[in-house]
């Protein structure tokens, strides 16, 4: 989706942080910030295991000074500029609240300096411009923050934004501890120029510190981070005598009556208080065998304003992420074992509210909560391991064999009706991967492939006959469906990097190639409620087919 801001703080660091040497990864690839659902596919299974745990090193600001005073570490990376562009789109099944088309343009800069003795200060600016094209009933941007709490209206469109960011960092070293600060910002404004009309300003702000230690060659981290997001929507100019209806929704197809109906403005707000951190140990990498473990957690909590101010909905979200890397380093192959969890829970809370007069000779009346659901949950969990046996060629480059395995489920469940959506897929996957060096020429390149398959898959939504209609189809089918199915996919990455006396120049492609169907016996057998022009999958199973590729250029300095 659209960019993470979690990661901001490091995106023009990372975005085309290509080192003039193969054979060192280039930050890009470590702080990612995906602009588009497929993208977001591609950076899941592009990682190596060294590329993780080196992600997980950067994404701590204290790392930057130790690796900047320790003689013996990697060298620093150099400050650079690049520009992107990238497409994709899907062909079939797709989920309406993220559109089926993408394409985006960015220009990213970055500088890092090292201070010898008093410490390292790095920043970064970027800007992107894009559009998400075909959304389907969702006015949200970066939907996965909200869910299921969209608000919608019966039309749909093509959302074009716009993204700023800036960071800056500095680490120093204090008491024979490493230390280090972050801060960031990073806005977005996206539009749609269909009726009726919608706008979203999102923002992003945050600020992390982190600590390091190395002692008897193992390095000790840890970092914490909170980041407060707000997004405002705003729906308006209805054409007159277009019946277009609008509809605040809380999961299911279910929706807020009172607050739904057929109206020329409506406004709302969302808020996101976001506290994350990780601790991490990594043994001395000079052994022939070392250890790298790290646990991440996440707490966030987000709420809802509406135009009249009331908070109808909230939610709250817990987060685990533990991860193990295993790896022996002999003189000529080398063999690293790799496993990761990575969980969310999400609770969903509905207030009930009450209207009451404050003044009754002037009708003047207000809001207030008198009672608190919780109903809806929803559960997400992916489970890796992978296996990488590789070579080194001489002093001029390696080659490595990857072999993977994931599980993904899905759980969604409201409790007082009994609904239940529960997908579950494995994805095998085998990758190679090389690396080389000739003189001033370096290059890096990949090829994987792998296949989804659904395993499980059970489908509990029944509305009742001759009951308010609800959004079923468009808001608990659709999303049933797009899991439940069995596609192949590849993808690949070419990086080349010229070395000038003063400067690198480069080029970059990647690609992902979707191929599959929804299973046989997915379709939707009722009549389906509002029915309209806006963006939706097909009733009976259909295909599931996409594309994405990205080219950048880049400049090291």
């Amino acid at each position: 989706m659209l960019n993470r801001c979690k990661y901001v703080i490091l995106i023009g660091l990372s975005l085309q942080f290509s080192p003039l040497v193969a054979q060192q990864d280039a930050l890009s690839d470590y702080f990612q910030s995906a602009q588009s659902p497929l993208e977001r596919d591609y950076w899941t299974y592009a990682y190596s295991s060294q590329q993780r745990v080196d992600r997980l090193k950067w994404d701590n600001p204290s790392f930057a000074y130790y690796l900047a005073s320790d003689s013996t570490a990697s060298p620093l990376p150099p400050s650079s500029v690049a520009v992107r562009y990238a497409e994709g789109s899907r062909r079939g099944d797709f989920l309406p609240s993220e559109g089926n088309s993408f394409d985006d343009l960015s220009l990213k800069g970055n500088g890092l300096y090292h201070l010898k003795g008093y410490g390292t200060l790095y920043g970064s600016v970027s800007y992107v411009r894009g559009r998400h094209n075909n959304i389907g009933w969702n006015a949200c941007r970066q939907p996965e923050r909200y869910a299921p709490y969209f608000s919608t209206d019966s039309v749909g469109g093509d959302f074009r934004y716009e993204n700023y960011s800036v960071s800056g960092a500095f680490s120093f070293s204090k008491f024979g501890w490493n230390l280090g600060v972050q801060g960031a910002f990073c806005g977005e404004q996206a539009y749609r120029l269909s009726d009726p009309r919608a706008l979203n300003n999102t923002t992003d702000l945050m600020g992390k510190i982190g600590v390091s230690k190395e002692w008897r060659g193992c390095l000790f981290l840890m970092e914490g981070d909170y980041t407060r997001n707000k997004q405002h929507l705003k729906l308006n100019y209805w054409r007159p005598g277009q019946q277009d209806r609008f509809f605040v929704a809380y999961g299911f197809g279910q929706y807020d009556k009172s607050e739904s109906a057929v109206l020329f403005s409506y406004s709302r707000m969302y808020y996101i208080d976001d506290f994350s951190g990780r601790i991490a140990l990594q043994t001395d990498e000079a052994k022939r065998i070392s250890a790298w473990f790290s646990l991440g957690a996440g707490w966030s909590e987000m709420d809802t304003e509406e135009s009249d101010i009331q908070n109808l909905y909230y939610s709250k979200d817990s987060r685990m992420n533990p991860n193990f890397r295993l790896r022996w380093k002999g003189t000529r192959t080398f063999f690293s074992l790799w496993a990761e969890y990575d969980g969310t829970y999400r609770r969903g809370f509905e207030n009930i509210i009450e209207r009451y007069l404050v003044d009754a000779n002037n009708n003047i009346y207000d809001f207030r909560v008198i009672d608190t659901q919780q109903n809806y949950t929803l559960e997400e969990n992916a489970l890796s391991l992978n296996l990488e046996p590789g070579l080194f060629v001489g002093r001029v480059g390696t080659a490595c064999l990857e072999l993977g395995v994931r599980r993904f489920s899905r759980e969604e469940k409201y409790r007082t009706r009994d609904y239940l959506i529960r997908n579950e897929c494995w994805v095998p996957t085998l990758g190679v991967k090389s690396d080389w060096k000739w003189g001033r020429e370096s290059c890096h390149i990949s090829f994987l492939v792998g296949k989804n398959k659904s395993t499980d898959a059970d489908y509990r939504v029944e509305v009742k006959e001759g009951g308010m209609p609800q959004l079923d189809f468009q808001h608990a089918f659709s999303q049933y469906a797009f899991y439940h199915s069995d596609f192949n996919f590849m993808q690949a990455r070419l990086n080349y990097v010229h070395a000038f006396s003063k400067i690198g120049l480069g080029v970059d492609v990647k690609c992902r190639l979707e191929r599959g169907e929804r299973a046989e016996d997915c379709s939707y057998q009722r009549t389906v409620a509002y029915p309209s022009s806006a963006p939706s999958i097909s009733l009976e199973p259909d295909s599931h087919d996409a594309k994405w590729v990205a080219l950048s250029l880049f400049a090291q300095f």
